[in-house]
């Protein structure tokens, strides 16, 4: 149940992240959003590396501490032209209102979203730290 507060703040989730990814040999950081009404934005630190675009989606709480989001983005060729968009379906845990811990499993999908492959073989790892204002 989410608590009320002075903030403005509906759910518990809302609010800016700082994530640690782990896909197995793989480790990287994101930033993401969770806005009320069920938006989700973010990006990686591998983004420019790996060209892909600011991650789009929605979330919505799933049970008193449980909360799942489907994003979508573009990756690109070297070119710069968009050759696929994936999508990330993303379940997350509240540890503590500044801690959440998470598993995130990607797909990659024709330019509309649709016609969608897995290309996670497992569930990759996701911890998450609040950004609090200082």
């Amino acid at each position: 149940m989410a608590q009320a507060n002075t903030e403005g703040i509906t759910s518990p989730i809302e609010g800016s992240w700082i994530f640690s990814i782990d896909e197995g040999p793989l480790s990287f950081t994101a930033l993401g959003s969770f806005c009320a009404g069920g938006v989700f934005s973010g990006t990686g630190s591998l983004d420019r590396v790996n060209p892909i675009s600011t991650l789009m989606g929605s979330w919505k709480r799933t049970g008193p501490s449980r909360f799942d989001s489907t994003v979508y983005f573009f990756a690109f060729d070297p070119a710069g032209n968009a050759v696929a968009m994936l999508k990330a379906n993303q379940t997350f845990s509240l540890n503590s209102r500044n801690e959440l811990v998470g598993a995130v499993l990607v797909f990659s999908c024709d330019l509309q979203g649709e016609n969608c492959v897995s290309v996670s073989p497992a569930p990759s790892k996701v911890a998450g730290k609040r950004i609090v204002v200082e």
